[in-house]
């Protein structure tokens, strides 16, 4: 799901982000960073470890032990983490940065740098050190993506898709003005040629070095109907991508497209289906080794009421973290969003989805299914960098553990996007992100927002500074 953009105005910010400043902040990667003392949570599953000792240097992890079962680099700064909870950092697989700002799609302001880098520091505030973008405008978003690789701007690690690949008139090109359309989407036609086309699309991607390749494979439901890409279509899709190295998942919205896209071979389920699973369905993600990102966290914002829409709004995380062009348009009550809350038919079929996808969550995690946090951040209400601990809480709420809630926003994640040699776990050799905690998570999920401190990269993040 995307949210509607109704301004062209994104389309600036490649120039913007061509001229930020590089960000000077924190010690030099290459010093040496010692944390000792806290239980550490390392994302593989594996028991937590009291008193833990994490030695970093040159931005990755060098060793782990418990107290006095290894050495301490004389010289080495050392935080002392010792009541509080290490973990690493989260990984959010499916936002919005740029057509999506969390906001009703009411001002132009939405769609300006500043609140599009606003946005991309609130998940370092927030402790999440990597994001996928799951469909932007292509320039846009990898030129702020080259930008954060190269130290130009500060933000998380940011993969991205570029555009999405849909049908003529497709989701989510239909939502969108014809400029948006046409930078955010590539828009297959149906016509004997179409093969030649996936080729010429797919490559171009490649080219430019996307992360992912994105695919709706989505007609809408008894709300609305709209164009669908063709199975066959699809299928060429995935073919092509993984022949030039790339992974590919899939936007679906009910069961039978769900089982398609598996059969087709994509590697990984985005909202996967507002129906219930059954067997078949959940054997066909195991047993394929296909990743299940179920996005509950738009869902809920799709259920929530207009009281509850305020009363989210008047949170002291959303007051103090979420940009304010954000939340005055969202206090307006206007836009597509909202529309939808007035009608009663519909807040009812969103409260009886989010039900039924929490209980696919805990049916397929139960039957050994690969679950992944994910939350279409720059949806109405889904705000970038928050929404991460509401889809930690919701996957709890549907009755996984807390364990493996950090496992899907942590080593399931990265290893969904690519990445599981490189990070999403605190283990030696891997990239130093890591959240330190004050509480126990697997107590209560709700402490993964009780930050005292995020290190990205082996440098220990200005909170402070992000959002000034």
């Amino acid at each position: 799901m995307i949210t509607i953009c109704a301004v062209a105005a994104s389309l600036m910010i490649v120039g913007y982000l061509a001229a930020a400043e590089k960000w000077s902040g924190g010690a030099d990667a290459s010093s040496l960073l010692v944390i000792r003392g806290g239980r550490l949570i390392d994302g593989t599953g594996s028991p937590p470890l009291d008193n833990a000792v994490v030695v970093i240097a040159n931005g990755k992890i060098r060793s782990v032990f418990p107290e006095g079962q290894g050495s301490v680099p004389s010289g080495a700064k050392v935080i002392d983490a010792s009541g509080r909870t290490l973990m690493p950092g989260l990984i959010d697989a499916h936002v919005h940065l740029v057509i999506g700002s969390a906001g009703p799609a009411l001002s132009t302001q939405e769609y300006m740098p500043d609140r599009v880098l606003h946005d991309f520091r609130a998940y370092l505030y927030w402790g999440v050190t990597t994001v996928r973008s799951a469909g932007d405008t292509t320039d846009t978003i990898l030129r702020l993506r080259d930008n954060e690789r190269s130290g130009v701007i500060i933000g998380p690690h940011l993969l991205a898709v570029g555009p999405t690949i849909t049908c003529e008139g497709g989701h989510p090109a239909r939502f969108l003005p014809p400029p948006i359309a046409a930078e955010a989407t590539r828009q297959l036609k149906d016509r004997p040629e179409v093969r030649l086309d996936v080729k010429a699309v797919v490559e171009a991607l490649a080219a430019q070095k996307v992360d992912m390749i994105k695919v709706v494979y989505d007609g809408g439901s008894q709300w609305a109907r709209f164009p669908k890409l063709p199975l066959e279509l699809l299928k060429a899709v995935v073919e092509e991508a993984h022949r030039n190295g790339l992974r590919v998942s899939v936007h679906t919205w009910i069961l039978s497209d769900l089982k398609d896209a598996i059969r087709a071979g994509v590697d990984g389920v985005e909202h996967g289906a507002t129906d219930a699973l059954d067997m078949e369905a959940v054997q066909l993600l195991r047993d394929r080794g296909v990743f299940y990102c179920p996005t509950l966290t738009v869902i809920e914002s799709n259920a929530r009421s207009l009281k509850e829409v305020d009363g989210v709004l008047a949170r002291d995380d959303v007051r103090s973290t979420v940009s304010a062009v954000v939340r005055d348009g969202l206090a307006k009550h206007q836009g597509y969003a909202f529309d939808m809350k007035r009608d009663r038919d519909l807040m009812n079929y969103f409260s009886a989805a989010l039900r039924t996808c929490e209980q696919n969550v805990r049916l397929a995690s139960k039957n050994g299914v690969k679950i992944v946090l994910g939350t279409d951040a720059g949806e109405p209400m889904v705000f970038h960098g928050l929404a991460a601990h509401d889809e930690l809480r919701l996957l709890v709420a549907s009755g996984i553990s807390p364990m493996d809630a950090i496992v899907a926003g942590t080593r399931t994640a990265a290893e969904y996007l690519g990445g599981a040699n490189e990070f999403g776990t605190i283990e030696a050799g891997k990239r130093a992100d890591i959240l330190i905690v004050d509480g126990n998570p697997l107590d209560d999920i709700g402490a993964t927002k009780n930050i005292w401190q995020v290190i990205k990269g082996g440098l220990v993040v200005d909170r402070g500074r992000l959002l000034n």
